[in-house]
């Protein structure tokens, strides 16, 4: 799981069925992940732990987590080419922290002529 992300577990009986019955959810350590009442864990930092699910104040099941950090992306390239219909696209090459190169076409961009000058232009969308 990637820190930032959430996921549930359950508890299930040996045939497969669900567990009925009061389950009170632990974390090993709540820097890594933690756990909410109904078995939300959520990732916190890259790491390893252990989610405990203590059964009617009695058996306690284990489930071992890893936490992954989450990729950030860093923008390496932009050009701009002309399409077909003799518009403008932007191409941007992005870059994750992982090494890992992805290149995308990027169509909301505005341009802005303020100066009379046909190269200015501000992406506005953030979000890839």
């Amino acid at each position: 799981m990637l820190a930032g992300n959430s996921k549930k577990i359950t508890v299930k009986s040996a045939e497969g069925g669900k567990f009925v019955g009061e389950v009170t959810w632990t974390s090993s350590d709540k820097k890594i992940a933690i756990v909410d009442k109904s078995g939300n864990v959520t990732g916190i930092k890259q790491g390893s732990c252990v989610i405990s699910a203590k059964i009617n104040n009695s058996n306690t099941v284990k489930c071992k987590v890893t936490i992954k950090a989450r990729p950030q992306l860093y923008i390496t390239e932009a050009s701009f080419d002309k399409n077909f219909l003799g518009g403008v696209e932007p191409y941007i090459t992005l870059q994750n922290n992982f090494g890992k190169t992805i290149k995308y076409i990027y169509l909301d961009c505005y341009f802005y002529n303020t100066v009379n000058d046909p190269a200015y232009c501000e992406i506005k969308r953030t979000n890839f």
